[in-house]
């Protein structure tokens, strides 16, 4: 353990002996205090200065319990407002409900209801999804890989650190973000930055000139996540990693480091991480193959789309494949050395229903997915992460190269291709024998719709609406899952604005909405604006349209979807104008 690990620690066990004194049950002192304010309200003008001085703490007293209930149930789209304590512990109580994991299906298909027995279930996925495959053949991988790699670029990388720039890696990341093992937030390195960064820089230091991260630096907490209501298995829960702060502010330094250097050592088709590269150029070429696709009527050339679906991509990555690609692409040693460090000293705490477990390191799992860029047949690709389209002419001999490419790919990476879950799109004009000839050598099905990309539709018919209705359907159950009769209408306010009406933004960035789907939205806003809940309908004593205008002219100021729609798509309009390299 390091000195600043066991600083922490000592200053941990005193802040929980402070907290205990200190904070005490707020609950039982209040309810005291508005029992004796009651009693003076009767002779409310002998006792003006004890009423006072009460009011005053019980002022305090709320606003710690509000503090205290808003940190815990994780809303982070309310930064001011009125009191919303009962919101609040609703909301930590309801988060608490759905996370609870009572219950799951073991790997031999029976139930694990006993708290050690769910426990372990969950410890020994893990622990065989990030257990090494062994050794593998990657030459005929790595011959793929060009250096691209500068010694200048080198140079910049491994340079000593400055406190400035360890300042900004931890000031750049949020406060209020779920702690490590450590419990530390980022508020407490923000706000004691002027004591501590010392010993910041210290072990940063020491990290930067080779020395190895300690254990406990690197510790992550694994929580769980349902992703679907009611889930059953292991993989329906998604992992989510919680590691120390003072760890983070490592890797923060070194992905700051390598960002300005990404559009020189990433391929062009590959839109993720990069600076001034958008997630929307993917789309709008997805798009637009997928409609060609569909419209194509020559009965010559027959073409297809395949979506892959990778399983656990970024936990698969093997760490000597990460390492050896890293070699191939000419970064020297030091740099290496840095990366191997955040990557292989880590060890794993799997949390269930809020209850650690014990301890165990991984030998394989990475953050960051790895490209393949390839020779073989011609294709056209877009990959953003690990979300990957192959558009190709439908022929036996590529259909045959795609599986030898991705089995030399997942047998040197670690990487695994869902076949189930991956699917063909071919062109209209394709034969169904031809059709079913292909998916028989892919191991894929033949669907008519590739369904989501990157969280949008690929295609759809005449009815654009039904296809994008699951913008609406998704702010119907936001505002319905909120507890109305805990907020008041200044926090219905702050979440409509900062929640509902963020929702489309994403997909109207690249897709016209109809008006009607427009209204549709407005309409299951203003009812939650009013308080209607269900089939207890409220009277709407203004309009929508009036309560769009500015506050100064009379309105709330709610945001016109199909105004908004407009703009974002006349900037896009423009950025491709401007800059028509990107796609």
């Amino acid at each position: 353990m390091s000195q600043w690990q066991k600083n922490l620690h000592i200053c941990r066990n005193h802040l929980t002996d402070w907290s205990k004194r200190k904070f005490k049950n707020n609950k039982i002192e209040i309810d005291s205090l508005v029992d004796q304010l009651n009693l003076m309200q009767h002779s409310w003008e002998e006792n003006t200065e004890n009423i006072s001085r009460i009011k005053t703490k019980l002022n305090d007293l709320w606003r710690k319990e509000e503090c205290y209930w808003q940190q815990r149930s994780r809303i982070k789209w309310l930064q001011n407002g009125d009191s919303n304590t009962s919101y609040f512990h609703q909301a930590t109580i309801q988060r608490r409900r759905q996370n609870k994991i009572a219950r799951i299906k073991g790997e031999n298909g029976n139930w694990e209801q006993s708290q050690k027995g769910v426990r372990r279930a969950f410890e020994e996925y893990f622990k065989e999804l990030f257990t090494s495959s062994g050794s593998r053949d990657w030459n005929s991988i790595l011959n793929c890989i060009e250096p691209v790699v500068t010694d200048d670029m080198n140079r910049d990388l491994t340079r000593p650190t400055t406190l400035e720039e360890i300042k900004d890696a931890a000031f750049q990341m949020g406060a209020t973000k779920a702690p490590g093992p450590d419990g530390f937030h980022g508020t407490f390195y923000h706000k004691y930055w002027g004591i501590i960064h010392n010993d910041i820089q210290g072990f940063t230091t020491d990290f930067v000139t080779g020395q190895a991260i300690p254990k406990p630096l690197n510790s992550t907490q694994i929580v769980l996540i349902p992703k679907i209501p009611n889930p059953e298995a292991v993989s329906q829960f998604r992992p989510i990693s919680l590691c120390n702060f003072s760890y983070k502010i490592l890797s923060k330094i070194l992905a700051n480091r390598l960002k300005p250097h990404l559009p020189s050592i990433i391929s062009p088709t590959q839109n993720a991480f990069v600076p001034d590269r958008q997630i929307q150029d993917n789309i709008l070429v997805a798009h637009e193959v997928f409609h060609a696709l569909k419209l194509k009527k020559s009965k010559k050339k027959f073409e297809m789309g395949v979506k892959l679906d990778m399983n656990k991509a970024y936990d698969r990555v093997e760490w000597d494949f990460l390492e050896k690609v890293m070699q191939k692409m000419g970064f020297n040693a030091g740099w290496i050395q840095l990366v191997m460090s955040c990557v292989t000293t880590v060890n794993f705490t799997v949390v269930i229903n809020g209850q650690r477990g014990g301890a165990f390191s991984p030998s394989r799992d990475l953050l960051q997915g790895i490209k393949l860029n390839s020779g073989g047949p011609t294709l056209s690709h877009l990959l953003f992460a690990d979300d990957t389209l192959i558009f190709l002419k439908a022929t036996t001999q590529n259909c045959q190269n795609i599986p030898r490419l991705l089995q030399a790919f997942c047998a040197a990476s670690g990487q695994q291709v869902s076949l189930t879950k991956s699917n063909v799109v071919f062109s209209s004009n394709t034969p169904s024998y031809v059709r079913a000839s292909m998916c028989a050598i892919l191991g894929m099905p033949d669907v008519t719709d590739a369904g989501k990309y990157l969280g949008l539709p690929t295609s759809w018919g005449r009815a654009k609406k039904e296809a994008l209705v699951y913008v609406k359907d998704r702010i119907f159950r936001k505002v319905h899952g909120w507890n109305q009769h805990c907020l008041s209408l200044a926090g219905r306010e702050i979440l409509i604005k900062s929640v509902a009406l963020d929702v489309p933004a994403y997909p109207m960035n690249i897709f016209k909405f109809p008006t009607t789907l427009c209204k549709e939205i407005d309409s299951v806003l203003a009812g939650f604006w009013w308080g209607q809940n269900g089939d207890n309908r409220k009277l709407h004593w203004i309009n929508w349209d009036t309560l769009g205008q500015p506050k100064h002219e009379g309105g709330m100021g709610f945001r016109n979807l199909h105004e908004f729609n407009l703009a974002l798509l006349a900037k896009q309009c423009w950025r491709i104008l401007m800059e028509p390299q990107s796609l």
